[in-house]
């Protein structure tokens, strides 16, 4: 019940917010955002199963304001499975069944609102796409991205926003399904870490060169998990 959840739950519920028509299956939050900008409002987006362009709409939300602040439409033509904001908010990566990558540019205001499409690009992997995430790096965090797919393959790509172009800077190639990534925040280790989870439950940590163009595996973890990551 929902008291049994407002009182064993880790996190307790504080409020809902309701717009899709089927199952969600991907968030993402400009959260981290916060680590430059304090005051920035913080935007969440969410996507849900869909079958058809009708629904395969991205929504964003004003989580103080509980309220959708505008759906993203006519960049997908069925489920976005993964979703991912920049290191500033300010760029928006989806993608999902239908393999095609967008990249949007995000306005947080609630008020003529004018996040919109900046590129497409169709064919991004030649199976679905289960994750994106951005470079935490100062310096690319709002260029620098990697997928990853059910085709065994992560693909490190670099988002010119003043030009709206992208481009391919590397396509690793590995044995299995990659269904989760997460670049590291800049460390001890330096920019460019990224961990990789896969079908079987395997992790593995790898390094990028300064250019992005290789990598290293910094650390394989076999027994990381008992099923998909």
């Amino acid at each position: 019940s929902e008291r049994d959840l407002g009182v064993e739950t880790l996190w307790p519920e504080v409020r809902k917010l309701y717009g899709h028509d089927t199952e969600v299956i991907a968030l993402a939050s400009t959260a981290q955002s916060l680590r430059r900008d304090p005051m920035k409002k913080i935007v969440v987006a969410s996507s849900c199963k869909s079958r058809d362009a009708k629904n395969a709409g991205i929504k964003l939300w004003n989580v103080e304001g509980n309220s959708c602040i505008k759906t993203l439409e006519d960049g997908h033509k069925s489920s976005v499975a993964c979703l991912a904001f920049s290191s500033d908010g300010s760029i928006l990566a989806s993608s999902g069944k239908d393999r095609r990558l967008c990249l949007w540019s995000i306005d947080p205001s609630t008020e003529s609102n004018s996040s919109k499409l900046q590129l497409a690009l169709d064919g991004a992997h030649k199976r679905i796409v289960w994750s994106l995430s951005f470079c935490q790096d100062t310096d690319e965090g709002n260029s620098v991205l990697i997928s990853g797919s059910r085709d065994m393959t992560a693909k490190v790509w670099r988002f010119d926003p003043s030009a709206k172009s992208i481009s391919n800077l590397q396509t690793i190639k590995f044995g299995e399904s990659v269904t989760s990534l997460s670049f590291a925040y800049p460390s001890d280790f330096g920019s460019g870490v990224c961990g990789v989870g896969f079908e079987s439950g395997k992790l593995k940590i790898i390094k990028l060169s300064e250019d992005y163009s290789s990598h290293d595996v910094a650390l394989e973890i076999e027994n990381g998990h008992v099923a998909t990551v």
